[in-house]
């Protein structure tokens, strides 16, 4: 099974029925679809403007790193890279405003929709025809860092 989601922040949940502090959790989400571990994709909705995100050097604004990357990791979603983006839909002449949604880009959706087709044909093929590699980090490492996860919870030297 595989999911593509779309929401932020972090659940804290695994498939062994037990909340990130140990507390069980309840039936129906425990026999819920769900629980099999699958491989959870998250595609970003960007809170920029597709002409703000390409301005930027870092792409995302740090609320989008922090909520859409950082937090979902720490749920073991597999970050994919931003799929939409905020346009403005119509202006409310009432309230004087702009009304914003997410547009779709649809070469960054087509890529996320082909990485998602790759991985469940990776699923299918046996162990046995599988290459595997290991990717080591190669930066220096300090027992005072979190963890190294492509720099994004660790402090970068000057």
């Amino acid at each position: 099974m595989l999911v593509i989601n779309t929401t932020s922040f972090a659940v804290n949940r695994n498939a062994d029925g037990l909340d990130a502090l140990g507390d069980t959790l309840s039936t129906d989400l425990q026999n819920s679809l769900f629980v099999g571990r699958p491989v959870v994709l998250q595609a970003i909705l960007a809170s920029s403007t597709t002409e703000d995100w390409q301005g930027m050097a870092a792409g995302l604004h740090s609320r989008d790193v922090a909520m859409q990357v950082v937090l979902p990791e720490m749920d073991g979603r597999i970050i994919t890279r931003a799929v939409g983006f905020k346009a403005e839909a119509h202006y409310n002449q009432r309230c004087q405003l702009a009304v914003t949604h997410h547009v779709v880009h649809p070469e960054r959706a087509a890529f996320v929709a082909e990485l998602a087709r790759r991985i469940c044909s990776l699923r299918l093929t046996p162990n046995s025809q599988k290459r595997i590699a290991l990717i080591m980090a190669n930066y220096p490492n300090r027992d005072g860092r979190i963890g190294n996860g492509v720099g994004l919870d660790t402090p970068h030297q000057r």
